[in-house]
């Protein structure tokens, strides 16, 4: 910029010094013709020659310099105010992009804190399925070889509170989701993604949790512990070995969906920092790529968006009853009687 500038400096002074140069050119030819005119003019006196006034005058000739310099302070300042208003726009230009790149980074923080506290709660979750899991096969090998064993401390309650904690942090990020949905239109496939693991999470939780509240001890709350007069209730009966084959069976289903559900959110992670982060490094990451073509990656890419959006709503389990009680609510709506005019 500060180029440019200097540029039309000199520009101007050139402007300046051509008209100077042309009209001292026309000064000398002024004058010649001047001195030819007086020539004349006393030739014509001792010629004692009376001619009248108006023939005596001549035309002036016009004044060029003084007009190429107008012109050439003109076209001058017409530069400067064109180059102002060229600085202008690409300040604001400038202005909007910075204000542009600052929300991102505002968004980017509530995604990447959402995303954050979702991996946890669900990674939490997990965990408590496979140590739950763990801790009855440990407590079936005791009774086997040495007829006892001492009580199993997982509960069926820190069960039901990570995994409500979890299905809590993918319903955040569904409403984050929606509220900025504006930024990228495909990023539906995520709201419609975490509902789907949700349905999941929650249809291998419910059976699974009902064999804890059969197996598992159970702590007595502190008010009612004088009146039941124990701090612990002991499981209703021993496990066999169909049961811990049973349980260890609805624990796994369960560590599988939690994984799903985290690999999503792991997807999300990727696609966020390529929207708000992208262009403030100059690249983006790639598409998670798991050993196992089956499992499912989510994509924002229109291609894949459609055909993911198809499958969620029409072959998972989720969709189908999604579907049926979308078609429900319709059929229910158009049994209404309609409303008096």
């Amino acid at each position: 910029m500060k180029a440019s500038v200097i540029a039309l400096f000199f520009a101007m002074v050139v402007i300046s010094f051509f008209p100077a140069m042309i009209l001292a050119e026309d000064q000398t030819q002024e004058k010649k013709v001047s001195q030819q005119i007086d020539k004349k003019e006393k030739a014509t006196s001792e010629d004692s020659v009376d001619i009248p006034h108006s023939q005596v005058l001549k035309e002036e000739p016009l004044d060029y310099g003084l007009l190429i310099q107008i012109i050439g302070i003109t076209v001058g300042a017409l530069l400067i105010i064109w180059q102002i208003g060229r600085q202008y726009k690409n300040n604001i230009e400038l202005q909007r992009e910075n204000n542009r790149e600052k929300l991102k980074l505002e968004i980017y923080s509530d995604y990447r804190k959402t995303i954050s506290n979702a991996q946890k709660k669900i990674i939490s979750a997990s965990a408590e399925s496979q140590a739950i899991d763990g801790a009855f096969k440990f407590h079936f090998d005791q009774i086997q070889s040495s007829g006892s064993s001492f009580p199993m401390r997982p509960r069926a309650k820190n069960m039901q509170d990570v995994h409500f904690a979890a299905t809590a942090s993918l319903t955040d990020l569904v409403y984050l989701i929606e509220e900025f949905e504006i930024i990228n239109p495909n990023l539906e496939i995520f709201r419609l993604a975490y509902s789907c693991a949700i349905h999941c999470l929650n249809k291998a939780f419910f059976p699974f949790h009902q064999e804890l509240l059969e197996f598992l001890p159970c702590d007595v709350p502190l008010q009612d512990q004088a009146r039941l007069g124990a701090e612990v209730l002991g499981p209703r009966k021993e496990v066999s070995r169909e049961d811990l084959e049973r349980i260890s069976q609805r624990a796994t289903l369960y560590n599988e969906e939690a994984w799903e559900a985290s690999c999503y959110v792991s997807d999300l992670a990727k696609v966020a920092q390529n929207i708000f982060l992208g262009k403030l490094f100059s690249h983006t990451l790639p598409s998670r790529k798991p050993l196992d073509p089956k499992h499912i990656v989510l994509s924002i890419e229109p291609p894949k968006f459609q055909k993911l959006k198809k499958y969620f709503l029409e072959e998972t389990e989720w969709g189908k009853e999604h579907k049926n009680a979308e078609k429900r609510v319709r059929e229910e709506l158009q049994e209404r009687p309609t409303s008096l005019q």
